[in-house]
C-alpha cells in the first residue's frame, strides 16, 4: 500500500481509468470531499465506515461497503482526523494506495460553493487553459488568507484594514469564508470588494481549485492563514482611515442598474436612512444557538422609536428609507419606504445607502455600510459602552446616544463610569436584569428626534452650544479620558493589561449634548466612581 498526497491520488485516478476510489469515513470531511470529487466528475464506488454493519444502503447515493470489499485496483481517501490509526489499520490490505485529507478541504468546499454562485461548470479536468495560466506564475508562491464574511459588519471591518495591510503585497489571495448553510451578507458588497483587494473573483474560481489540487507549491489552502484584524498593527480610527471620502464605488455597471431600480421606490427627494436591529438577521443565519441570539437582544430596539423623526422629516420634504435585510416586522408608516421589508435587494442596498442624506440607526454592523460611502451616521440606542465587537468603528465626527441603565433596588440610574466599569465587569448585558437587577432603557422618540436635530446642525457647521452644552461636553470628555486612562485605555482596541485575551473599544466619538442636558445624571461622576454589585 503507497500513502500519497491527495493530488497524487487525483492524478493516479485520472491516468489509470479502471481505478476505484473509495471515501473512508462519512462525518463533514467525508461529505465535503465527496460532494467535491463529484463535481469534478470523478466516480465514487463506495464508502467505508467501522459502523458498516449498523448502516444500511447507501451515504449521499453511494453504497456503504465492507473494508473486505477492498482490492489491487482500489484507491481509498481517509477523511476523518484520526488518520494515523486508520492508516495502520489499511497497511495491511493490498490497495493501489492511501490519501488522507486536512482542513484546507473545509476551505476547498469554501471555493467550491463560491463556485455554485457562478451557474457554470467548473472545467477542473479539462486543463489546458488552466495549465497555460498557471505557467504565467508558476514562479510565484501566493499567501492564502481566507476572510470571515458571513455578517456585513464583520466584511467590511476586515476589508478596511486588509485594504490597508495588504496594499503594498502582489502574491497573496483571500478566500471568503462562507457559513454552511452558505449565507452570505450581500454578494454583490463582496463582488466590488474583489476590485480593491485580491479575493477570490468568480471568474477566477475554478483555476484556485485547479491549482490547489494540482500546483500547492504555488497555492497551497493547507498553509492558508486566517485574517485576524484583531492582530493587525493597523487600526480603523479617525486617524488611520479618511471616512469623508467614498472607501469603494459602483461601476457604470451597477449605477445604471441601481438607478433603475432605485426609480421604482418612488423616492424623489433627499431621504434619511433609518435602522433598527432585530433578531430576524441572526435568526435567518441558521447558524446561531437560541442561547447566541438572546445573548444580544439587548442591542435590539423598535423600529416605531423613529415616529417622531419621521413625522418632522417628512414635513421637512425629506423622506425617510428603512434600510436593513430580515426584518421581524414591516414599519407601517406612510412616510416611510420599507426598503428592508418589501423592496430589499442586495445590489441596491448599496445604492440607497450611497446615496442617502444622513442614516441613523443602532449598534451593528450595518452602519459601516452608509461609511464605506463617506455618509455621516448618527448611532441611537447604543447599549454596551465598553464595545467588544469588532465591526463596530468609531469616529470623531459622529455623534451617539446610549441607552439607560435603570438600578431596581435603589431606583436611580446608573451614571456614565458606573455603566462602562459594568460593562468591564460583566459583558454579558443580556443578563444584567436577572444578575443584578438592571433595566435596560431604549431611548425615546423625542430623544432620537432632538440628536438628529443637532447631529444635523454638527454636520453641516451650523451647530453654536450654548455655554451649558460647552460645560457638558467638557465634563464628558474629562470623564471618558480618565477612565480610559484609569484602564489602561491607550487607544481605541488597546488591550488591557489585565486580561491579555480580550481588547475593548470604548466609544471615542460625540454624545448629544441634547441628550446629556436630558439625562444629566449620566456626568454625576464621583473621582473613584464605579458600581459594586
Amino acid at each position: 500500500m503507497q500513502i500519497m498526497e491527495f493530488d497524487q491520488l487525483l492524478n493516479g485516478l485520472n491516468e489509470d481509468r479502471k481505478a476505484n476510489l473509495y471515501i473512508y469515513g462519512v462525518g463533514r470531511r467525508g461529505k465535503t470531499i465527496i460532494s467535491i470529487l463529484q463535481k469534478m466528475n470523478f466516480v465514487i464506488s463506495g464508502v467505508i465506515d467501522r459502523r458498516f454493519e449498523k448502516i444500511i444502503g447507501t451515504y449521499m447515493n453511494i453504497p456503504i461497503v465492507s473494508v473486505d470489499c477492498l482490492s489491487e485496483n482500489d484507491y481509498v481517501l481517509v477523511t476523518p482526523s484520526e488518520k494515523d490509526e486508520i492508516l495502520a489499520y489499511l497497511s495491511s490490505k493490498r490497495i493501489l494506495g492511501v490519501a488522507y485529507t486536512d482542513e484546507s478541504v473545509f476551505l476547498m468546499d469554501v471555493l467550491y460553493r463560491l463556485g455554485e454562485y457562478v451557474n457554470e461548470p467548473l472545467n477542473i479536468n479539462n486543463p489546458d487553459i488552466l495549465n497555460r495560466k498557471y505557467e504565467e506564475m508558476r514562479n510565484k508562491k501566493i499567501k492564502v488568507y481566507y476572510m470571515w464574511c458571513s455578517r456585513v459588519g464583520e466584511l467590511i471591518y476586515r476589508f478596511m484594514i486588509m485594504s490597508r495591510e495588504l496594499a503594498d503585497k502582489k502574491d497573496y489571495i483571500v478566500i471568503p469564508l462562507l457559513q454552511e448553510n452558505e449565507s452570505i451578507c450581500n454578494k454583490e458588497l463582496l463582488n466590488i470588494m474583489g476590485r480593491y483587494i485580491n479575493i477570490i473573483k468568480k471568474s477566477d474560481i475554478a483555476f484556485y481549485i485547479f491549482l490547489s489540487l494540482y500546483h500547492p507549491e504555488v497555492f497551497s489552502l493547507e498553509n492558508a492563514n486566517y485574517f485576524d484584524s484583531y492582530s493587525s498593527d493597523i487600526r480603523l480610527s479617525d486617524t488611520s482611515i479618511n471616512f469623508k471620502k467614498p472607501f469603494i464605488q459602483l461601476n457604470d455597471d451597477e449605477l445604471r442598474l441601481s438607478e433603475d431600480l432605485f426609480t421604482k421606490l418612488g423616492i424623489k427627494r433627499d431621504y434619511v436612512c433609518v435602522f433598527s436591529r432585530d433578531r430576524k438577521y441572526q435568526e435567518n443565519l441558521g447558524t446561531l444557538s437560541e442561547d447566541d441570539i438572546n445573548s444580544t437582544d439587548f442591542r435590539n430596539s423598535s423600529i416605531r422609536l423613529y415616529d417622531l423623526l419621521v413625522e418632522y422629516l417628512h414635513h421637512n420634504g425629506i423622506d425617510v428609507v428603512r434600510v436593513g435585510s430580515d426584518v421581524d416586522h414591516e414599519y407601517v408608516n406612510p412616510y416611510v419606504i420599507d426598503f428592508a421589508y418589501r423592496h430589499y435587494n442586495q445590489l441596491l442596498d448599496l445604492y440607497v445607502q450611497r446615496n442617502c442624506r444622513y442614516w441613523i440607526g443602532n449598534g451593528s454592523g450595518a452602519n459601516l455600510i452608509p461609511m464605506l460611502f463617506g455618509k455621516s451616521v448618527i448611532r441611537v440606542n447604543i447599549a454596551y459602552l465598553v464595545d467588544m465587537a469588532f465591526a463596530t468603528v468609531y469616529k470623531k465626527d459622529e455623534i451617539y446616544s446610549c441607552k439607560l441603565y435603570y438600578l431596581e433596588s435603589q431606583k436611580r440610574y446608573l451614571n456614565l463610569c458606573e455603566i462602562l466599569s459594568l460593562n468591564l465587569k460583566d459583558k454579558d448585558v443580556s443578563r444584567y436584569k436577572y444578575k443584578y437587577g438592571i433595566s435596560i432603557i431604549d431611548n425615546s422618540p423625542e430623544d432620537i428626534l432632538e440628536l438628529y436635530k443637532e447631529a444635523v446642525e454638527r454636520f453641516e457647521g451650523r451647530w453654536k452650544p450654548s455655554l451649558l452644552e460647552l460645560r457638558l461636553e467638557e465634563k464628558y470628555w474629562k470623564i471618558l479620558n480618565s477612565f480610559l486612562e484609569k484602564y489602561r485605555f491607550v487607544r481605541p482596541f488597546a488591550k488591557l493589561e489585565t486580561d491579555k485575551t480580550l481588547e475593548y473599544c470604548i466609544p471615542t466619538i460625540p454624545i448629544g449634548m441634547s441628550f446629556l442636558k436630558r439625562y444629566s445624571f449620566l456626568l454625576e461622576v464621583s473621582e473613584n466612581d464605579s458600581i459594586a454589585l
